[in-house]
């Protein structure tokens, strides 16, 4: 594993820059339009959620539902989208280049083939990186109305914690500590499900076979896995992507193969 210095010099490469690029160009207006739509629900089911509400009301309980319904809608395309799009952009990184006739001549530039991977893979998933940050404060409000609905709609009972202030500190504490870890684990893992697209690419002739396979890879034991909880079932591409990347920057050092080795 690289340290964080050598990351940032991959990142910083011709190579590397222009793959963040020419990934970010084509969903730069996508990526902040999605952002900013999760961004207003989040919020928004985060304020009906801090709506007082009188007992024994027959509409506005509805307005718990909806918070509710909304956060867990919006956390599950948080969850999903940086994984599916980090597929989408990294199976087309090597079968891309094959397809259209410049993988020879990308292998005979001077780039050690150890840092043209891990600059195709920093430039590939740019734009989800871009997306993740965008969508923080989503994380953060999403994650604030499950800790209100576990401690006041129907977790506790204890009058003393409904609709108080101190309810909602300690709601928006929690709700801050598990956005951190929960927004570490998924960009780790974003990077993981990248780095096993990179490994199928490599693998492949046509960009959409490569897709297909590596959705076929990670989401497929990802659902099983989802049965025994949703934290396990993250594992999967989390272990999978650093095993075939370290397979697959192995086999194209040039310096274990030498410079005539193809892909």
């Amino acid at each position: 594993m690289p340290t964080l210095q050598e990351l940032r010099r991959f990142a910083a490469t011709p190579m590397g820059r222009y793959e963040a690029r020419a990934s970010w160009r084509q969903s730069r207006r996508a990526t902040y339009a999605a952002a900013g739509l999760i961004d207003i629900l989040a919020a928004l089911a985060l304020v009906l959620a801090l709506i007082p509400q009188p007992p024994d009301s027959g509409a506005l309980p509805s307005l718990e539902g909806l918070a509710q319904g909304v956060a867990y809608t919006s956390l599950a395309v948080l969850v999903l989208a940086p994984m599916l799009w980090s597929i989408s952009l990294s199976a087309s990184a090597i079968a891309g280049e094959r397809e259209t006739g410049t993988l020879e001549a990308l292998l005979l530039t001077p780039m050690d083939r150890r840092t043209l991977l891990w600059a195709k893979l920093l430039g590939r998933t740019d734009p989800p990186r871009r997306f993740m940050l965008a969508t923080a404060p989503a994380y953060l409000c999403c994650l604030a109305v499950i800790w209100l609905s576990l401690l006041t709609f129907g977790g506790t009972g204890n009058s003393a914690w409904q609709r108080s202030w101190l309810t909602t500190v300690v709601c928006l504490l929690l709700a801050a500590l598990a956005t951190v870890l929960l927004w570490g684990i998924l960009f780790y893992q974003m990077h993981a499900t990248a780095a096993a697209g990179l490994w199928f690419s490599s693998k492949y002739q046509r960009t959409w076979t490569a897709s297909l396979v590596t959705y076929a890879a990670i989401l497929g034991p990802t659902v099983l896995l989802f049965g025994c909880g949703g934290i396990i079932s993250l594992a999967w591409p989390m272990a999978l992507g650093p095993a075939l990347f370290g397979e697959l920057v192995g086999k194209f050092d040039r310096r274990a193969l030498g410079s005539g080795d193809q892909l």
